[in-house]
């Protein structure tokens, strides 16, 4: 939540399979809306931005976060 919180984007829409659950997000004008799903079958992630730079951005803090987890 921190993360995607974090990232600056015009929208941003995922679903990730976590170790707490299936979650979906949206986030559009800064407000993210966390939501618990019962299945799904992968977790996938959606950055729609008219600044190249930002989706960028947003793609490091999320690599940046998932490899720090996994060291």
């Amino acid at each position: 939540m921190n993360v995607l919180s974090g990232i600056e984007t015009d929208r941003l829409k995922a679903v990730m399979i976590t170790e707490k659950g299936i979650f979906g997000f949206n986030k559009v004008n800064n407000a993210l809306i966390c939501t618990e799903l019962d299945e799904c079958s992968d977790s996938r992630l959606e950055i729609i931005d008219t600044q190249p730079d930002r989706v960028t951005t947003a793609v490091r803090k999320l690599q940046n976060t998932l490899f720090a987890q996994e060291a």
